[in-house]
C-alpha cells in the first residue's frame, strides 16, 4: 500500500484507532476480500471505539 492510493488515509485511521492491525505480517491488503470474521472483529471493535 502506498502513501498516494486513494484509501490510505482510510486504513491508517483504522490502524491508528485500532479497529484492525492488518494480515498477520502487519500489512494491509484493501482490495482482498474479507471473511465474515473479520468483519465481525472489526464491528466490535468500532461498537468499543463508540463505547457502546
Amino acid at each position: 500500500m502506498t502513501p498516494d492510493a486513494w484509501y490510505y488515509t482510510f486504513v491508517e485511521t483504522v490502524a491508528e484507532m485500532g479497529l484492525s492491525s492488518g494480515n498477520d505480517d502487519g500489512t494491509f491488503a484493501p482490495g482482498s476480500n474479507a471473511i465474515r470474521a473479520e468483519v465481525a472483529v472489526t464491528m466490535v471493535q468500532m461498537a468499543r471505539v463508540m463505547g457502546r
